[in-house]
């Protein structure tokens, strides 16, 4: 991250939960299906 940057967008934020909540989400799946 780059100093003159300033703080990471919205878009930057909601990847980032999004990509989370995937992540949350298959493991659950995993989890339930075994």
């Amino acid at each position: 991250r780059r100093k003159g940057d300033g703080d990471p967008g919205w878009q930057t934020l909601w990847l980032g939960w999004k990509r989370l909540k995937d992540m949350y989400d298959g493991a659950r799946i995993l989890n339930n299906s075994t």
